[in-house]
């Protein structure tokens, strides 16, 4: 299990660089885009692998508690990022796409932390 989720991260992570190496040739709603999908893969891996480790009788009662508050305040996190995303897909004109892209970057830069103290926990439920 630790080699499956060791190389799941390790494709995030590449697909993270990928994404930021492409970031000067996409437009800045191709990036946000991008970027919420690498947030679900996060979210969506995370839980996969603390499903396995819960069906391998590795994780406490305690930790379980405390991974579904995380994980649902991943998810809540990540539904903001895509709702205000689609703010910004159907923006009107370019100054309302802006002033709402500034709010998604700042909704999406908090689900991503959000993804991120999830994977962390998982990490160190491994331990």
């Amino acid at each position: 299990m630790k080699k499956r989720f060791n190389s799941t991260v390790t494709i995030i992570a590449v697909l993270i660089a990928v994404v930021l190496a492409g970031c000067a040739s996409m437009s800045a709603l191709n990036q946000a885009v991008t970027g919420y999908e690498v947030t679900g893969a996060v979210i969506k891996n995370a839980d996969a692998a603390f499903q396995e480790l819960k069906t391998k009788g590795i994780v406490s009662e305690d930790q379980a508690v405390k991974y579904e508050e995380l994980y649902q305040k991943a998810k809540k996190g990540y539904i903001l990022a895509g709702d205000t995303l689609k703010l910004v897909i159907n923006a009107k004109d370019d100054v309302e796409q802006k002033n709402y892209l500034k709010l998604y970057l700042e909704n999406a830069d908090a689900a991503f932390k959000l993804a991120t103290d999830l994977t962390d926990f998982i990490q160190e439920v491994k331990k």
